[in-house]
């Protein structure tokens, strides 16, 4: 990684520039194609180099500039995230190492960062909403994710960037890792065939899509037609053998999870989340109509993670006696994964039944 001192420099460099250059041509958006950098690049390039900088450091300010500014060097396989704050950043990479960089960079670089987040989703960070989200593609890297917060709601600006594999991970390979033991295994693939749901739960960072995505790439391998509905694309699966729904709109969530199971004669209903009222309720409709249903929903305890689907529930409309006759007749199971931030590393916390059991 780049050394503090370099990116202070750099960022210099690109903010320099890109005042000289006052918009013409303009800043190419986040994900553009590489014949939309083509004039960016050469006049940024042209203004660097007439001010005397050597050009190794002028490439690397104009890709600054047009990217992820500081994050750039950062876009790497074996990084998994990189959480700034204000102007100091953590990465986590996917063998379990951390590394932080305090006062890697100024804060107004955070904020300039941030707005191109915002832009890249047709958002304004104005107002007391200044919260964003967006996706984005890199070649030789899996999906991006990047979330971005300012000032006021957020006391300092703030980004995360999270990479997911180029390539899923097979269920046997999750399961290694994750320490899932044998008995353990057969039951997570048995619940692909139940006409039943399964939650996959856990705190943030556990690998819960993680062990959702090897289990539909099992569910694929199978012959089965699992449908995906996710307000973020994260799951990744043959587009051949499988129906991919995105649907960012919470308010047409529920809908999109209809469609999916009535409409398109799907085997096994996966959402990717479940945040809201509406996709709980489907989530428990999908299984009570005799499909197999997958979700994932956070929780640090299996007990945490049904509290939050029966919280859910309720606001959905649904009555309490409604609730606890949903879940004695269509859920399954919680599968629960563990993480300890400190060592960044994911365990496998055991298979809970309905009837109490667990693995």
């Amino acid at each position: 990684m780049s050394g503090t001192a370099d990116l202070f420099a750099r960022w210099r460099i690109a903010r320099e520039i890109l005042e000289a250059l006052r918009g013409n041509p303009p800043v190419p958006p986040l994900g553009a194609r590489e014949e939309e950098m083509v004039a960016f690049r050469a006049a940024f390039l042209a203004e660097a180099l007439r001010r005397g900088i050597p050009l190794e450091e002028a490439k690397a300010a104009a890709q600054m500039a047009a990217g992820l500014g500081a994050l750039e060097v950062f876009l790497r396989p074996e990084v998994e995230e990189v959480m700034l704050r204000g102007g100091s950043a953590r990465v986590l990479f996917r063998d379990g190492r951390r590394a932080d960089y305090p006062r890697l960079l100024p804060e107004e670089a955070v904020e300039a960062l941030a707005a191109r987040v915002a832009d890249a989703t047709g958002r304004a960070l104005t107002g007391t909403r200044r919260f964003v989200t967006t996706d984005l593609r890199r070649p030789g890297l899996g999906p991006i994710r990047l979330s971005a917060v300012l000032r006021p709601q957020a006391a300092a600006p703030a980004v995360n960037l999270r990479i997911f594999p180029e390539v899923p991970l097979p269920f046997e390979r999750v399961a290694e890792d994750f320490g899932i033991p044998g008995a353990d295994r057969g039951r997570l693939l048995s619940a692909l065939e139940r006409p039943r749901a399964l939650l996959i739960a856990g705190p943030f960072a556990a690998g819960k899509t993680t062990l959702l995505n090897a289990l539909l790439l099992e569910a694929a391998a199978r012959g089965m037609m699992p449908a995906v509905v996710e307000g973020f694309r994260e799951v990744r699966l043959p587009e051949d053998r499988a129906l991919l729904v995105e649907e960012p709109d919470p308010a047409r969530m529920d809908a999109a999870i209809a469609d999916a199971v009535l409409r398109m004669r799907a085997d096994l209903l996966a959402v990717g989340e479940i945040t809201t009222p509406e996709e709980a309720r489907r989530f428990m409709w999908a299984a009570l109509v005799g499909r197999p249903a997958l979700a994932t929903l956070h929780g640090a305890t299996a007990e945490q993670a049904l509290a939050l689907l029966r919280g859910l529930l309720r606001r959905a409309g649904e009555p309490p006696e409604s609730i606890e006759e949903m879940l004695r007749a269509g859920l399954g199971g919680v599968a629960l994964l563990a993480y300890d931030p400190r060592a960044h590393r994911r365990r496998w916390a055991g298979l809970f039944e309905m009837d109490g059991g667990s693995g």
